[in-house]
């Protein structure tokens, strides 16, 4: 199929394929999935940039402190980042 939106050509006959085959993914559940997918992925993007705003605003002293205590050996990673997330999320 020829389309040229310069032109002018096949414009009707692209959306016309264009909405048969929107209509035979809606009616073959393939719509519905993909919408899913992508409100799942959003779930997930809103929730990583929560935590990652309740992070950037936390006392950055305590989380430094923490870091520091990590750097010279007197914390494990591990349990310093547990009180990082204990204290975000109780």
């Amino acid at each position: 199929m020829m389309v040229s939106a310069l032109a002018g050509a096949g414009l009707e006959e692209a959306w016309r394929e264009i909405g048969v085959l929107a209509n035979w993914r809606k009616e073959n559940g393939v719509w519905a999935t993909s919408r899913a997918a992508q409100a799942a992925y959003w779930f997930r993007e809103e929730l990583h940039q929560g935590v990652e705003h309740r992070l950037a605003t936390q006392e950055r002293a305590d989380i430094a402190g923490l870091e520091a205590a990590v750097r010279a050996g007197q914390k494990a990673p591990a349990a310093a980042a547990e009180e990082v997330l204990k204290s975000l999320f109780g």
